[in-house]
This record gives structure tokens, C-alpha cells and sequence, in this order.
């Protein structure tokens, strides 16, 4: 963006050499503030899409304290009156540092249609992976303008180890719309000194099991999301308990899911421990 800077500034001094008899000091001083926030303006536009932001929240009074992480959209819709002008996305995370996650997607002018009543979903693709539906739901205050992801756990076990994330939602008046975010970079615990989620240089333990054993741990998230999702009021607690019993089956060769001392959005495939 320097090179933005320097024309700016080039143009301003050229047209205050030959107009300063014209247009005077105020003039110029307009004109300078003008360019100024034109380039700031652009700048904002590459500097805010696409880098996960972190900050927290802590209560003093019951000693907690609540990490977010953001991320804008890579690409901004556009809505009729009156929101018009171009909206862009925001995913966001949330965590107490214990058991509680919420995953939300916020719009900065617009309407969500989202009802946890009329069961209401987003569609969701990870890479070039299927596309999903997540039951979504309105924020407890009723706002419009953000929507929460029900299978939160779910969602960010995909998200930690994908590139690139696509977001469908529909919207009050103007049907759906889609967001892009580069989704890479993301921190463990959602901590800007956490370590990265997804580390290329070092390999997972679930990526070096056998393949009978990767196959036990894709049907383990497949029980996962039938007994957390709407096939559990469709089939009732027969799907639980098929879920625990390849949990029982991944234990007994020597596979926990852990460790236990993290919060479970955070937790992945590991050889167990002694002791657990």
C-alpha cells in the first residue's frame, strides 16, 4: 500500500505548487485529509479480510475469562435498500477456556432469517469437502444481524484443519447468500499466543493409525453428529449408543480422545495416555 501513499501525496504536493494561488492553504489541507482517508479506507479493506483477530473478555467479579477469535469474509454481498452499499461477513468463536464454544457469523448491514422454531439451517463446505447443513439460531437478545452454529463442536473440529470455508444463510427479503473466508491460521484455544491449529510440519497421531483404525474414527464422527444433530430425535438414543460402543472399540486399541484436561473442541485422536 506505499505505493498508494507516495502517488497520494505526489498528486497532493503537485496540485498545491500549481493551485496554491487558487485554492489557498485550507484548500489544501481539505485536499491532503481527503486522499489521506482514501487511502486509509483501502488499506482497511486488505488489512481487516482474511487474518484471524483475538481478543478477551475477562470477568473480574467470578474470575473468568471469555477468548474470541474473528474473521472477516473475503468477499462483501450486496442488498437493496436499505442495506445496501455492500456487506461483508464475520466468523467468530468464542470460548470460556472450559467446555462452552459458540460459533456465530455476523453481517454488518442485513437480515438474517434463522429460527431455532422453524429449524432453520445454513449451509456449510469445508475445501472441496460436501456441502452441510448446521441448524443455526438467533443470539439470546433476538439481533438480526448475527446467527449462532448449533453443532458448534462439530463445526470448528472440521474448520481446524481446513483452507477454506464457504457460508450460505438466507437472508429477510433477499433469499441467500454466500460468504468466503480463508479460514488457515487459526490458534489453538482461540488465543493470539496459542498455537496454530493446523500444523503442517507435525503430524498428527491420528494420521499415522492404521487404516482399520481411521475408518473406526470416521464412523466415531459420524455417531458424533447423528447423536448431537436431528437424526437423535429421529432414531432416539440408539444412536448414542452406537457412538459409545466405537468409542469403547477405538479405547480398547489404544486410542483416546483427548486429552481430557482441554476443552473438547480442542481435543483430537491421540495414543492414550497412562492412566486414561
Amino acid at each position: 500500500m506505499f505505493w498508494l501513499y507516495q502517488c497520494g501525496v505526489a498528486g497532493v504536493s503537485s496540485m498545491r505548487n500549481a493551485h496554491t494561488s487558487l485554492i489557498g492553504e485550507a484548500g489544501i489541507r481539505r485536499a491532503v485529509v481527503f486522499v489521506l482517508f482514501i487511502i486509509a479506507a483501502v488499506y482497511s479493506q486488505y488489512a481487516m479480510a482474511g487474518a484471524w483477530s483475538y481478543h478477551q473478555d475477562s470477568d473480574k467479579m467470578r474470575g473468568t475469562t471469555t477468548y474470541y477469535a474473528t474473521l472477516r469474509s473475503d468477499n462483501e454481498v450486496d442488498f437493496s435498500f436499505p442495506y445496501q452499499g455492500g456487506s461483508h461477513g464475520t466468523l467468530g468463536l468464542r470460548t470460556d477456556g472450559g467446555h462452552k464454544l459458540d460459533a456465530y457469523l455476523m453481517v454488518s448491514k442485513g437480515q438474517f432469517m434463522c429460527s431455532s422454531l422453524d429449524e432453520d439451517i445454513v449451509a456449510v463446505k469445508f475445501d472441496d469437502g460436501p456441502v452441510q447443513n448446521f441448524r443455526c439460531s438467533r443470539s439470546d437478545d433476538g439481533s438480526s444481524d448475527v446467527i449462532f452454529l448449533n453443532d458448534e463442536v462439530n463445526f470448528l473440529t472440521q474448520l481446524k484443519s481446513a483452507s477454506k470455508l464457504i457460508i450460505e444463510a438466507r437472508f429477510f427479503q433477499e433469499g441467500t447468500r454466500q460468504f468466503v473466508f480463508d479460514v488457515t491460521g487459526l490458534h489453538q484455544n482461540l488465543r493470539v499466543d496459542g498455537p496454530p491449529a493446523k500444523d503442517a510440519t507435525k503430524e498428527r497421531a491420528a494420521d499415522i493409525a492404521a487404516p482399520k483404525i481411521k475408518a473406526l474414527m470416521a464412523e466415531d464422527l459420524k455417531w458424533q453428529m447423528a447423536c448431537r444433530g436431528p437424526e437423535y430425535y429421529e432414531k432416539g438414543s440408539k444412536v448414542c449408543e452406537n457412538w459409545d460402543k466405537v468409542r469403547r472399540k477405538l479405547r480398547r486399541a489404544g486410542w483416546c480422545f483427548g486429552p481430557a484436561e482441554v476443552a473438547e473442541a480442542n481435543q483430537d485422536w491421540m495414543l492414550c495416555r497412562a492412566g486414561d
